[in-house]
């Protein structure tokens, strides 16, 4: 089933206190355009500052946006109607205070299916057991 359009998101997840946030959304029109913004914002993830400094986020940040294969499966997935994501554990600086805290970061994207494509919800649902 061909999507009509693709909703991107990049999350932030407190490993250590279970917060999640949601640091950016944006629905696009292609496989081509969601990979684009998903690599803007994993450049914009790499470049922030580590816990240690001088340092950066995990090298996978900046490998990824750079890997023309990768790209292109991500690109033939999406096409195909299937979701793609990706997944980078960092170590990212609380604050002023100079603590630490794990971070994963999670930049994914969706096909947005027409309505026609989607099954009817079932009239009834079984009883819990």
């Amino acid at each position: 089933m061909r999507a009509g359009a693709f909703r991107c998101e990049v999350i932030a997840r407190c490993l250590e206190s279970q917060g999640e946030w949601v640091l950016a959304s944006r629905s696009v029109g292609s496989p081509r355009l969601a990979l684009r913004w998903l690599q803007e914002w994993a450049g914009r993830l790499a470049e922030t500052p580590g816990s240690e400094e001088g340092e950066t986020s995990p090298s996978s940040l900046h490998g990824w946006p750079a890997d023309r294969r990768h790209r292109e499966r991500r690109a033939a997935l999406l096409a195909a109607g299937r979701p793609v994501r990706f997944l980078v554990d960092v170590v990212d600086r609380m604050g002023g205070g100079g603590g630490t805290v794990a971070v994963r970061y999670t930049l994914s994207c969706r096909p947005i299916l027409p309505a026609r494509s989607l099954r009817p919800m079932p009239a009834e649902f079984p009883e819990a057991v």
